[in-house]
């Protein structure tokens, strides 16, 4: 007994499509006679001719029409099938980023639904905190630092700049060009951060402030300047995100800071870990503009 071949059905949807078998062949990239033989393999099976030359074109037959529809079911289904076995089924568990939490919430937040509607079994832990998990001792499979670590074991690669700048309400900036900004409230991080780069680089150019809040967290620091409270250096990417605030210190960032991506050698060899990184950096490449500060609006 003769057995169809699906594979024919895509044949007699090329050339339905195309209209000629030289054209179908390109399309299939395959050879003309290849296209022939399996249109004849395929009517022989189905005992009923599927073509007709008109006009120098291949048109479809009644018998032809009545299996189009279907052919076409079949193709669809395949390639439904095609998609779902493409999505590696084994990349499924735990998998754990630390970072800031701004960055967590800013940037790798809106990008979630992307990881997961490609990796359905992840169970996405995101740990936002300011002190570093130690990605050595696996606490965390991957970490977004923003100041390159001593490598040893790991595996460390730049992910982006950061740019940061002064901000405030349009209130503070009016107060600002009265007084001038070292005389307004400042917002800042707390003492045990005082050797970040924008807290050296604020105690060099205005020495002279009292701060009026700390905090440890860039988040709160971020509501404190939003409410008018005080001004303060946020990155840019979190206080362009602020509609209340304004860049005070002018268009262009103040300071940049490196952001790495870091995870433990043998982590690298986990699919699910894997997974995890090529989202991370495809999130970094995609808001790029974003994280540096160059998407600047209004004016200082």
């Amino acid at each position: 007994m003769q057995v169809m071949n699906w594979n024919d059905l895509k044949y007699l949807i090329a050339v339905h499509r195309e209209g000629t078998l030289s054209a179908a062949s390109k399309a299939l990239n395959v050879n003309q006679t290849t296209v022939s033989r399996r249109l004849q393999s395929l009517e022989t099976y189905l005992k009923a001719p599927l073509f007709q030359r008109t006009n120098g074109s291949l048109l479809l037959t009644q018998e032809g029409l009545n299996i189009l529809p279907l052919a076409e079911d079949a193709e669809a289904a395949f390639l439904k099938l095609e998609k779902q076995a493409s999505i590696p089924q084994h990349i499924q568990g735990p998998l754990k980023i630390t970072s800031i939490d701004s960055l967590i919430n800013e940037i790798l937040l809106p990008a979630l639904p992307s990881l997961l509607k490609t990796h359905p079994n992840l169970e996405v832990n995101l740990h936002g905190a300011s002190n570093n998990l130690e990605i050595s001792k696996f606490e965390a499979d991957i970490g977004i630092r923003l100041a390159r670590p001593d490598s040893g074991t790991m595996i460390v690669s730049k992910l982006s700049n950061i740019g940061l700048a002064i901000y405030g309400t349009k209130e503070m900036e009016q107060k600002a060009k009265t007084v001038g900004l070292d005389k307004l409230p400042w917002a800042k991080y707390d003492d045990q951060l005082s050797q970040l780069p924008e807290m050296q680089w604020l105690d060099a150019s205005y020495p002279s402030i009292r701060p009026s809040v700390k905090s440890y967290s860039a988040s709160t620091l971020s509501n404190v300047i939003a409410r008018g409270i005080a001004v303060g250096i946020l990155p840019c990417f979190l206080g362009d995100s602020l509609p209340t605030l304004k860049r005070l210190s002018g268009p262009h960032p103040i300071i940049d800071r490196e952001v790495w991506l870091v995870m433990h050698s043998d982590a690298n060899r986990t699919p699910r870990v894997k997974a995890g990184v090529e989202w991370v950096r495809a999130t970094f490449r995609a808001g790029e503009n974003r994280l540096k500060g160059e998407g600047f609006r209004g004016s200082p």
